[in-house]
């Protein structure tokens, strides 16, 4: 797939889709060691996708303990030697690159290792590749507490969903834990650490950025978010997320590439399209429209900026921005983070 979409709006035939092959969809993660809580909620995690069935590849990434003995247990593919940072964190751009190096599918879905799918995803897979051949599908999580070890057995699917309606809150257009799409895509992702801010809102932005259809399948994929701590992300001195080093990093990489980033163009509020029980359909919620909304008036100030300074010239032009930072201060930094 070429990283700039050249195909992105190119309809697939039937010959393209080879709906016949096996696997469907090639799903990778990059878990954490399989200890206390975390060991739990991943395996859930595992166990819930092996119920999807015999359709979906299963890779899991890294060599943290235990990932080797939970690859063996459940019969996924494991693939070692991931890069990682100064701090010993993950590099997502290389966890992208040689989980679709390793995928059988055609498509792939980059997942976090605490989230339960419901068995529709596979047919979000297949309506959305059958209308583009690039696209990216993702959807917003409902967060639940759950502390018990699940039984995907059976009836299991009724079961999540009773999990998700008693005990689920969904998230924000942010919070966005899968990512379905062809292999190739997103090769040029920069190094950001994994389960950090901002390295998600970057495929969103890239996508925006390239013209690349966005689904949002929250409806049709309801998936649940098993809660945990952020341990991980909290600065050990002043106890923040936000002054955590590797967030920082993950958010400059974020605006160096994109340095008009915010939530509209960052996040699901960005998705062109919705999938529903019945089709897709041009999305029109209010956070789409919130985000044309911003994309006009952002034009009407550029271009009426563009004409004062024509009219004052540079230097009254300059003169008058530094008597607007001294009466309101300097304009804050847009971010998604």
């Amino acid at each position: 797939m070429d990283q700039r979409f050249t195909m992105r709006h190119e309809l697939a035939t039937t010959a393209d889709l080879n709906v016949a092959t096996v696997p469907i969809l090639s799903l990778f993660t990059c878990p954490k060691a399989f200890s206390g809580p975390t060991g739990r909620i991943q395996r859930n995690a595992l166990a819930n996708w092996r119920a999807l069935g015999n359709s979906l590849e299963i890779l899991l990434l890294g060599d943290d303990p235990g990932v080797v003995e939970a690859a063996e247990e459940f019969g996924y593919r494991h693939i070692p030697a991931i890069a990682r940072n100064g701090y010993g964190t993950p590099l997502v751009n290389d966890i992208f690159r040689k989980g679709a190096e390793a995928a059988l599918a055609a498509h792939v879905c980059y997942i976090n290792a605490d989230i339960l799918l419901p068995p529709s995803l596979l047919e979000a897979v297949r309506t959305a590749s059958g209308r583009w051949k690039a696209f990216l599908l993702a959807g917003r999580r409902w967060n639940a507490h759950i502390t018990e070890e699940l039984d995907f057995s059976g009836d299991w699917a009724s079961r999540l969903e009773q999990i998700r309606l008693q005990r689920g809150v969904l998230f924000t257009p942010t919070g966005i834990d899968y990512f379905v799409f062809p292999k190739g895509q997103y090769a040029d992702m920069p190094a950001f650490a994994i389960g950090r801010y901002a390295w998600d809102n970057w495929i969103l932005r890239k996508s925006v950025a390239e013209g690349c259809p966005i689904v949002d399948a929250t409806e049709f994929v309801p998936a649940v978010h098993q809660n945990h701590d952020y341990a991980h992300m909290v600065n050990a001195e002043n106890n923040t997320r936000t002054e955590n080093p590797e967030c920082r990093e993950n958010s400059d990489l974020l605006h160096r590439a994109f340095p008009r980033v915010w939530e509209g163009n960052s996040s699901l509020s960005a998705a062109g399209w919705r999938l529903t029980s019945e089709d897709i359909r041009r999305n029109w919620t209010r956070e789409r429209l919130r985000w044309w909304m911003y994309f006009a008036l952002n034009g009407l100030r550029i271009n009426l900026r563009g004409r004062l300074q024509k009219q004052l010239g540079d230097e009254y032009f300059t003169k008058l921005l530094a008597v607007k930072r001294t009466l309101f201060g300097p304009r804050k930094k847009e971010s998604c983070t």
